[in-house]
């Protein structure tokens, strides 16, 4: 390989977000998708067509993570997943869940869906339903869970991606123990709150009134939850960020 070759190739995007529509039934209490006023426009399949064409030109295997708002209200999202995948890129959605039943876990099997993220954010139902304004909504996560790991294919990725709040922190190893306990999914991939609305980062926004209540509080007691998550992934357990980034959150 010249050192051309080697240039273009670090060069090329390793992962991209491509955000169908500002579209959820969830009231999530960190986001602000659900406020978008009524009306905004979303993506077409065609559109997303268009893009795919001109991002597999300069690039390979990169992975297309398909997110929304919920991308399952589109009844082209496996469709446009198989057509990633015929371009050579590596097709991941990002969901909530509501939406699969069996019907849907059987349809996604069937795709060439690469990997899937289900939000997950507590063991305990009361604190994952508060935290995503929607009753019901960890019944139908772990539905869900388990009708995919009874149909998907195996080369499929099932990822749960738990965002680190005030009110589940604590529940961040339960969580964790359970995942390697039960098999419920292949790794568990812990996000850190960003600001909603993938707005330009703004020196303070997590003391804005609204992340109050969200934003954890007590960095001792966040830093010693990360702390033994960093203890269980050396352990062995499915922890899919590396303990780089893990420490990194203790700082963030």
């Amino acid at each position: 390989m010249t050192d051309n070759t080697s240039s273009a190739a670090l060069n090329r995007p390793f992962f991209c977000d491509l955000i169908l529509a500002h579209r959820c039934f969830f009231h999530c209490q960190m986001c602000t998708q659900w406020q978008a006023p009524a009306g905004l426009p979303s993506l077409s399949f065609d559109s997303c067509r268009k893009f795919i064409d001109q991002l597999a030109e300069f690039a390979h295997r990169t992975d297309v993570n398909i997110m929304g708002g919920e991308p399952f209200l589109f009844d082209w999202l496996l469709p446009l997943c198989d057509y990633i995948a015929d371009k050579g890129l590596n097709p991941i959605v990002t969901t909530n869940a509501y939406l699969i039943d069996e019907a849907m876990a059987k349809k996604i099997a069937h795709s060439r869906l690469k990997s899937l993220a289900v939000s997950l954010d507590a063991v305990t139902p009361s604190v994952h339903d508060t935290i995503r304004g929607m009753a019901g909504a960890h019944e139908r996560a772990l539905n869900a869970l388990e009708l995919l790991k009874k149909h998907r294919r195996k080369d499929q990725m099932l990822i749960l991606v738990p965002l680190i709040l005030n009110s589940n922190a604590q529940e961040m190893p339960s969580l964790l123990q359970w995942v390697k306990d039960t098999g419920a999914a292949d790794e568990v991939s812990f996000l850190a709150l960003v600001e909603s609305g993938l707005v330009s980062p703004k020196e303070g926004w997590f003391r804005k009134p609204e992340y109050n209540t969200i934003w954890p509080q007590d960095s001792q007691q966040t830093s010693a939850v990360i702390d033994e998550l960093i203890r269980m992934k050396q352990r062995g357990f499915p922890v899919g960020n590396p303990g780089a980034q893990l420490n990194a959150f203790k700082q963030y």
